[in-house]
Order: C-alpha cells, then sequence, then structure tokens
C-alpha cells in the first residue's frame, strides 16, 4: 500500500499507524493554552470583563481539544467511529455552553458596577489572540468528520470572540465607554452561543481525516 502523506512529516502506511489527526488536535490545545494566558494577563492589566470571558471560553475550548484528542486516538481501533465522534462531540458543545451562561451572568453584574478597562491592554491581548486563533484553524483537518466539525466551530467561536473583544478594545481607547466591555462580552456569547447550537444540531458525520490526504 503506498505511503499517504496525512500531515507534514508524518506519513504511514495504514490508517491504524496513523496519529496525524492526534498531533493537529495536540497543536491545537498548545496554542489554546497559549491565548488563555495571554488574556489572563491581559485581564489582569486592564480590568476587561471581555477578555476574562473570553479566557473562561478559551480554557473550556482546551477541554474540548483534549477531547478532540482523545477521540482521535480511540477512532483508530473503535468499530464505530462516526457515533463515537458525534458522542463526544455533544459533550464538547454542552460544556461551552455551560461557560457561555457563566458569561452572560459576569457581564450583567458589569452593568451595574462599571468598572474602569485599558483599551490599549485589551486591544493587544485580543489581537494576539486572534492571530493564534488563525494559526489554529490552519491545522483543523481537512475532512467532514463530527471532529473536525466541534473543533471547527471552537476556533471559529475563538475568531469571533476575540475579534469582538478588539473592537471593543478600540471602542474604549477613543472613547471611554467602559459599557463596551460588558457588551462585547454578551456580543461574545452570542456568536459562540449560535454556532455551538448550530454544530449540536448538525446532521451526524462519519469517518476518520487518517486516510485522507491533504
Amino acid at each position: 500500500m503506498p505511503h499517504t502523506v496525512h500531515f507534514a512529516g508524518c506519513r504511514a502506511a495504514s490508517p491504524d499507524d496513523c496519529f496525524c489527526e492526534v498531533r493537529r488536535y495536540g497543536y491545537i490545545f498548545l496554542l489554546t493554552l497559549l491565548i488563555a494566558g495571554i488574556e489572563f494577563i491581559g485581564n489582569a492589566l486592564s480590568g476587561s470583563l471581555a477578555l476574562l470571558a473570553d479566557m473562561a471560553h478559551v480554557l473550556l475550548d482546551s477541554a474540548a481539544a483534549l477531547i478532540s484528542m482523545f477521540v482521535a486516538y480511540r477512532v483508530r481501533s473503535h468499530a464505530e467511529p462516526g457515533p463515537f465522534r458525534i458522542r463526544w462531540m455533544r459533550v464538547s458543545g454542552s460544556i461551552l455552553l455551560l461557560a457561555l451562561a457563566w458569561i452572560t451572568w459576569k457581564a450583567y453584574g458589569r452593568f451595574a458596577h462599571p468598572q474602569p478597562v485599558a483599551g490599549v491592554i485589551t486591544m493587544v491581548s485580543a489581537g494576539l489572540a486572534v492571530v493564534l486563533n488563525i494559526g489554529q484553524h490552519q491545522l483543523i483537518p481537512h475532512d467532514h468528520t463530527a471532529t473536525a466539525r466541534a473543533q471547527l466551530i471552537h476556533v471559529l467561536g475563538d475568531m469571533l470572540a476575540s475579534g469582538i473583544v478588539l473592537a471593543a478594545g478600540i471602542l474604549i481607547l477613543f472613547t471611554g465607554w467602559e459599557k463596551a466591555d460588558p457588551i462585547s462580552s454578551l456580543c461574545v456569547v452570542a456568536v459562540v452561543g449560535y454556532l455551538t447550537v448550530k454544530m449540536l444540531l448538525q446532521p451526524d458525520g462519519h469517518g476518520s481525516s487518517c486516510g485522507h490526504s491533504h
């Protein structure tokens, strides 16, 4: 059987020897932790709830990336990879919905008790997160498995959320309007919530990225 290129530097004679999908999600996991670290520092320095909200979202996305790694590893020998992927995709989505509920609660608290926010730090932190989100997007397998779809929703949600926080930082910097911070947090909830529900309502998918050339 000819070797198939599954990932940069990864060649396998058969799908049973393929760890490329696991590696992809591993790299996504590491980038997710880096984004969370940047936003943690940004929140500590700026006081931005939007950054804190996105950091909580990103930390849960790191759990989703670990789930994706686990699923990618298990489907190598699983008899029915499609249903297995769907089941864990729903677990991942449910975790994300819980995070959104927490962010909503924190945002409404900020409307009642506004706090000063450093626009420059918020803007820089969110901008770095967007750049790393783009890197994560490039790592997602180019297939249509439930695992890949779930990870794509998480990454796109991160990217849109970081973009919203970036816009809020710019607005606060130039206008001093502090309510832009909780408003942007609720926008993050709306965007990520929509993408998550859409993911959970998608029809079942089957297959594995191992065995697909890129």
